[in-house]
């Protein structure tokens, strides 16, 4: 034993530590509550990595029950979201929102959607010729055309909503 040897004062003054740090008894932290947040999170979302779980075990307020629309505009080459918008109508403010928001971090080339109607409205179509975009559209039921939105979409319903609710609450 250290002191046995030395005495704990002088121990302490070569380590540049307090003597009641000798003395102190350590607790272990009580972590039940983080383990069963945790473990909740994992019950719900089993696809989920650690970044996921731990951004999900802060609290925040869920959508239950109510839809929610949403309307993404993604860079293909990047495969970054270059803006979205949440809603709760299917209404041109929903994409028109997504549509400002990735205009206003950098203005493609090309914009490639599904023929919704939301997309194919008067006022974004106008925005996206003001801003010199060329638009396409992918032909009437070919959803592959459109294969990386709808992968996105994909995902999100099966990680987000349909692993935690019964009835899905995602329209897109």
């Amino acid at each position: 034993m250290l002191t046995a040897d030395h005495p704990i004062s002088l121990a302490c003054k070569v380590l540049s530590c307090a003597r009641s740090s000798y003395y102190h008894q350590g607790t272990e932290p009580d972590e039940a509550e983080l383990k069963a947040a945790i473990e909740a999170v994992v019950a719900d979302w089993p696809t989920y990595g650690s970044r996921r779980v731990t951004a999900n075990c802060d609290g925040k307020v869920r959508l239950l029950h109510d839809f929610v629309y949403l309307a993404v505009i993604m860079d293909v080459f990047t495969r970054n979201i270059r803006g979205w918008h949440l809603g709760r109508s299917l209404d041109q403010s929903l994409t028109l929102t997504a549509l400002r928001r990735a205009l206003a971090h950098r203005t493609p080339t090309i914009h490639h959607s599904d023929q919704g109607v939301q997309y194919a409205a008067t006022a974004y179509t106008q925005m996206l010729q003001y801003a010199g975009v060329q638009i396409s559209m992918a032909d009437i039921g070919q959803a592959w055309q459109n294969g990386h939105a709808e992968r996105l979409i994909r995902t999100i319903k099966e990680e987000e909503v349909n692993l935690f609710s019964r009835e899905p609450c995602l329209k897109v």
